[in-house]
């Protein structure tokens, strides 16, 4: 196992993204192209980063800058800021603590987590590690419903705060790099103990790899809500049309997400998606949005864009804490790249003239109005303050067992 990153190297980290090479160093070789890869092309994994790369600012300047507060919050609860860590499988692939170790992570920078149904750790063990994380749970269909409630009810008593559906998976994308390298994911409890039950046999993950086996649909959101007292999101929504279903279901919240580019590939990159879907909900829930987070610098432009789409619904320019959520933390970042794909480097991106394989034309920058210098500057050093706490905590950059 790789040791921790030395103190002196972790303070000469001052971008996010300069921890992807420490962190490809201490991940073994599949398990590393299973973080950053995406589906068969990896064309909207690109277009993730791409498409929040495009947006630009028009600064306001004189303004009285004081007092500013940048914090958020998520489904009531106020934290640091409007960001929340994604849920992300089987972190015991990167940290020997696993989801303990992220949890502590993000209660120190007082930021949320997403736990994972194919975690390393239960729920129990997450919040026995963590105790001051807050925690919501990611939930996929195993097994069958019946097992699926078990799921959701030993995550409310461990104290998870709101179930938060996946809905975009329902047979596993087309995975280039995992096919190629033979990858399956290690110990996930919740899916281990289904496929020791004596129920007909399913494969390795129990059906949470082909969610349309176990027939879930918008009639089923009623009886998954029905297991719980707890809030209820949908993540995985892209389509204005869903998010008015969604709405018609009563969910208390909607994550716009591509899987982080790793179900369909070419399906659009959700900075794109995002100000369509949050016209269509006009502030009946609040809209959290993932995909291409990469940097501190790009948080300013995922809260103008909820903004904008929630100005162009006729609302007041500033947003409320139910408009939208800015951005998360996960998997689905510039940062997570690879060279064993042909489309993507860690080179910059492409400019227009770039010819090959995976070359297409960059539409032109999209303006984005009324954001006041100062603010997005303190914005980005408040972002730099917390990554600054959550790097504080070497044990992240372990090396899995």
């Amino acid at each position: 196992m790789t040791a921790a990153l030395h103190p002196d190297a972790l303070a000469s980290i001052v971008s996010v993204n300069e921890f992807e090479a420490p962190g490809r160093d201490r991940m073994a070789g599949p398990a590393w192209d299973y973080l950053a890869g995406g589906s068969w092309d990896e064309i909207t994994l690109a277009e993730n980063d791409v498409a929040w790369i495009d947006h630009r600012f028009v600064p306001r300047v004189l303004t009285d800058i004081r007092t500013v507060d940048v914090s958020g919050s998520f489904l009531g609860r106020p934290c640091a800021l409007p960001v929340a860590i994604a849920p992300m499988a089987a972190q015991a692939m990167a940290n020997p603590d696993a989801e303990g170790a992220m949890a502590r992570a993000a209660a120190a920078g007082g930021i949320p987590m997403l736990l994972s149904t194919s975690a390393s750790m239960t729920a129990a063990e997450v919040a026995a590690a963590a105790p001051d994380a807050d925690l919501l749970f990611q939930l996929y269909l195993v097994e069958d419903m019946g097992y699926t409630r078990s799921i959701v009810e030993r995550a409310e008593a461990a104290g998870c705060r709101a179930i938060v559906l996946t809905v975009d998976l329902p047979v596993l994308g087309y995975r280039e790099r995992d096919r190629r390298s033979g990858f399956t994911l290690p110990r996930m409890p919740y899916v281990d103990a289904a496929e020791a039950t004596e129920r007909a046999p399913r494969g390795r993950y129990r059906g949470l790899d082909d969610q349309r086996a176990i027939g879930l649909t918008w009639g089923d959101l009623a009886e998954i809500r029905s297991w719980s007292r707890l809030p209820f999101a949908l993540k995985g929504i892209l389509a204005p049309d869903d998010a008015r279903i969604a709405i018609d279901h009563g969910v208390d919240a909607i994550c716009v997400s591509n899987h982080g580019a790793r179900q369909l590939d070419r399906s659009i990159a959700t900075a794109r998606a995002l100000p369509a879907i949050v016209e269509a909900v006009d502030g009946r829930c609040e809209v959290w949005v993932d995909g291409g987070i990469g940097a501190a610098s790009t948080s300013p432009s995922r809260s103008r864009s909820g903004r904008r789409a929630s100005s162009s619904a006729g609302r007041s320019t500033g947003p409320s804490p139910r408009q939208v959520r800015p951005a998360w933390s996960g998997r689905s970042r510039s940062s997570a790249r690879s060279s064993s794909s042909p489309c993507r480097s860690s080179a910059a991106p492409r400019s227009p003239s770039s010819t090959g394989p995976c070359s297409r034309p960059r539409r032109p920058a999209e303006p984005v109005e009324d954001v006041p210098a100062e603010r997005v500057t303190v914005r980005k050093a408040r972002v730099d303050e917390v990554v600054g706490r959550i790097a504080g905590h070497p044990e992240a950059l372990h090396h899995g067992s």
